[in-house]
């Protein structure tokens, strides 16, 4: 028995230390000494087959590369398992303060500022501090990090006085897939838990760098600017979980991003002198945020400026001014905030000092000045508030004050939220002097303290196609429309009980303006038979549940009704593998709000059917059509009389069928010259296989020859249709052909003609009137006229006539003429 259980027990020893080294020599988590590996795990940096880390190790001795000046460019690095660097749990308490360290059994306490001035941590457990990638913010990394949905664990990145602080510091790659998990960072600026500054310019002048599904859990502590996910970024689907208190800025995923930032979240708390849930500075969309924010000046709790579109914002927002529940000074647009506002100046529940449109509020919201339940100042149109909104002056439920030089439009706004105030209140703005109010209505009660209160408009230029059914009260200036309108009013109503008259201030001027302020009953306020709002745009009296007044079209009264028709968009395929596909899913409001957006992790596998490429000279490989990752199966290269020729200026090549490999090196034929492709010099010859790369060849001047006139001929080289410099004529000996003036010879080498040469007659041929004489070179019968009487002509005298004839061209009859007569005198002077 007893040798049974030995024998068991050295069983179970083996599996347990089999278990083990199968664990790690799968890559499994373990935890870091700080020690640097020598080496990645393997790969050679390729897309399809990027640098692997499998240890701590091997993120540390990465990071020991970048920080040693290689910046990885075009390279690709990989995350093949967990890596946990510490196994602390690292806590902030925000009203003490102070940071804790616990490893369960051992706790150190240390206060913020303390640890961001160096002190030493009492801790008695080991605490292995991280060194960013990039530590200094110049050696920049330029590559891309997949992590594979990996989870780095502990990060504990402290850098007293430094700037880009987290697990990298300054980097201008692509980082996805990541999750920081239990992070503790901080430092003097540019502080996230990812890295200080994502978005930096490197040495070429290039900033192409993003982050997509990144997901950390965090604590975040700067003296000046820090962020969640990094101070600097552009991303996609990065959220944050946990708290960043900063000196002067903090965001709980970026504070600077120089593009959309998509669907991202945060949760947790945001401390700093201003503040913002998302992003502080630059555009977001499809957005949300749970965050707590708290500013000693400027907050948002989607971002401070820019632009937001569909962001939801569920935190509460606390500050000074201008505080907003989702921008403090920017543009929202298909915006909607539920969480409490509180604030002093410009305090709003989507902006503080911006325009809005197609917004909605339901949080409450708190405030000194300028406060109200859209913008606490600003344009808005097609937007609705639902909470209560408390100021002390200037208090609206859509607006609290629009009174610029310039006119502002409010339009297509309701209010269903109650409003108090101290001084000047209205359902719609508080005070719009020059504000002009159209398709709107009240249905909360307004009270203020002292003067100018109304149903629609404590103080507005002009008021028209509104209505108002809440009450309100005021002490001076009370109206149930507006407790003053300056210029016009235009189909108001109002029902009994809401206040004495439709407009509190009456004077001589305007009585008018009275008149088109009406009290109708709830029953004709109902029938679109005397109440014709719906004849006006805006308007429709169809009936919704719990409210019979008319409302209006461009919106659902009170809370949104999202409907059941789920919106999919995938998206998130990595460059390097399937594992990671996300699908964004949201429904949508008939108004055009979004419901709040969830993220779902498809897994996927890859299609390898999408082209090949070159491995080695033998092999080639398939690329995923999903990702782009390449298949870890070689295929043979292939090639055939179908394969494409490519060449160099040496050779050329067959190129495989599915890849760009080339086969074969096969030397140029240079014997195919290239018409009209050459200098007085040198030709040029196209290979005769391939076709291209063509080579110079000196001319070989021995084909036909041209005609240059007078001056001589060019002769034409034989492989082209080059011609020679000009060259002297050279005629020969050889007649050609003869006509009256003379004989021919033509030149050697072209078919240009000498000039004319004497004829050489012989004895002639008598008839009547001529005498024909045939040139002895060339052959042709010259007739010189003679008279009958005329016994014979001495020879001389006829090669003179011929020179003559031959010069003088015309003269040659007339020469024989005279001569003729010569003759005959001296006939008849001898008898």
């Amino acid at each position: 028995m007893r040798r049974l259980l030995s024998v068991f027990t050295i069983i179970c020893l083996l599996i347990t230390l089999l278990m083990l080294f199968n664990m790690r020599a799968f890559g499994e988590d373990s935890l870091w000494d700080g020690s640097v590996a020598e080496g990645f795990a393997g790969g050679s940096g390729k897309k399809y087959d990027p640098y692997r880390i499998s240890s701590a190790e091997q993120l540390a001795y990465f990071a020991a590369l970048v920080n040693e000046g290689k910046n990885f460019r075009e390279e690709y690095i990989i995350l093949t398992c967990d890596i946990t660097l510490n196994d602390e749990r690292f806590s902030y308490d925000s009203e003490g303060d102070y940071v804790t360290i616990s490893d369960g059994k051992n706790e150190a306490k240390i206060k913020r500022q303390a640890l961001l001035a160096g002190d030493t941590i009492d801790y008695n457990g080991k605490l292995h501090l991280w060194t960013p990638i990039d530590s200094d913010g110049k050696k920049t990394f330029c590559g891309t990090f997949d992590g594979d949905g990996h989870t780095v664990y502990g990060l504990c990145a402290i850098q007293p006085g430094g700037r880009y602080v987290g697990l990298f510091g300054n980097t201008g790659g692509h980082i996805y897939n990541l999750n920081i998990e239990n992070a503790l960072c901080a430092g003097e600026d540019y502080v996230g838990s990812l890295g200080g500054s994502m978005n930096s310019y490197d040495s070429y002048g290039q900033s192409n760098s993003l982050l997509f599904n990144i997901q950390t859990n965090a604590v975040v502590l700067s003296n000046k600017t820090a962020a969640g996910v990094a101070a600097q970024a552009n991303g996609t689907y990065c959220c944050f979980e946990g708290i960043v208190h900063a000196g002067t800025t903090g965001a709980g995923v970026f504070v600077f991003s120089d593009v959309i930032t998509d669907y991202c979240k945060a949760s947790g708390n945001i401390i700093g002198k201003d503040a913002a849930g998302v992003c502080y500075y630059g555009a977001v969309s499809h957005c949300e945020s749970s965050a707590n924010i708290s500013a000693e000046q400027r907050a948002g709790g989607i971002s401070y400026s820019g632009k937001a579109s569909y962001c939801h914002n569920t935190g509460t927002v606390r500050g000074a001014s201008p505080i907003g529940g989702i921008t403090a000074t920017g543009y929202a647009s298909h915006c909607h905030n539920a969480g409490t506002v509180i604030g002093e100046n410009y305090v709003g529940g989507i902006n503080g000092s911006g325009d809005s449109d197609f917004c909605t509020n339901a949080g409450d919201v708190w405030g000194k000045n300028y406060v109200g339940g859209i913008a606490g100042s600003g344009k808005t149109y097609v937007s609705s508030n639902s909470g209560n909104i408390n100021g002390f002056s200037h208090v609206g439920g859509i607006c609290g004050i629009s009174s610029t030089p310039q006119n502002h439009f409010i339009y297509e706004c309701c209010n269903i939220g109650n409003v108090y105030a101290n001084d000047t209140a209205g359902g719609i703005v508080g005070l719009g002097e020059n504000c002009y109010i159209s398709r709107s209505y009240n249905t909360g009660d307004i009270s203020c303290s002292m003067d100018l209160a109304g149903g629609i408009a404590g103080k507005a230029a002009e008021v028209s196609t509104c209505y108002n059914i809440g009450s309100v009260t005021g002490r001076n200036s009370v109206g149930a429309i507006a407790g003053d309108i300056t210029e016009r009013a235009e189909r108001c109503y109002y029902i009994p009980g809401c206040a004495d008259a439709g407009i509190g201030v009456k004077t001589s001027e305007n009585e008018a303006i009275h008149q088109n302020c009406l009290q109708v009953s709830r029953e004709d306020l109902c029938d679109p038979k005397t109440v014709k709002l719906d004849s006006y745009a805006g308007f429709e009296y169809e009936k919704t549940e719990g409210y019979p007044y008319p409302t209006l079209r461009s919106m659902h009264h009170g809370e949104h009704r999202y409907g059941s028709r789920v919106i999919n968009t995938q998206f998130g395929i990595t460059e390097i593998s399937c594992n990671i596909r996300l699908r964004v899913s949201y429904t949508k409001c008939d108004c055009g709000m979004i419901s709040p957006f969830t993220v779902e992790h498809i897994p996927a596998k890859h299609v390898f059917e999408a082209g090949f490429a070159m491995i080695d000279d033998q092999y080639h490989r398939a690329y995923c059509t999903i990702c782009g990752a390449m298949d870890t199966k070689n295929v043979e290269h292939i090639f055939n009389d179908d394969s494409e020729i490519v060449f160099d200026s040496q050779y050329h090549y067959k190129k495989c069928l599915f890849c760009d490999a080339h086969y074969g090196r096969i030397a140029h034929q240079y014997t195919e010259p290239i018409k009209n492709s050459f200098d007085e010099q040198v030709h040029y010859l196209r290979c005769a296989d391939c076709g291209t790369a063509p080579m110079p060849f000196p001319h070989t001047f021995e084909g036909l020859a041209h005609d240059d006139g007078e001056n001589g001929h060019r002769i034409q080289c034989v492989l082209c249709a080059a011609l020679s410099k000009s060259h002297p004529h050279e005629f020969g000996n050889t007649v050609t052909f003869g006509d009256e003036w003379g004989h021919y010879t033509a030149c050697r080498y072209c078919r240009h003609f000498s000039p004319p040469i004497a004829h050489h007659l012989g004895k002639g041929t008598q008839s009547k009137e001529t005498v024909r004489h045939r040139c002895a070179e060339c052959g042709t019968l010259i007739a010189l006229p003679f008279s009958p009487n005329d016994t014979s002509i001495p020879i001389h005298l006829i090669v003179l006539y011929c020179i003559v004839g031959t010069v003088t061209g015309g003269l040659l009859t007339y020469g024989a003429v005279i001569l003729r007569d010569m003759r005959k005198t001296r006939i008849k002077n001898k008898k």
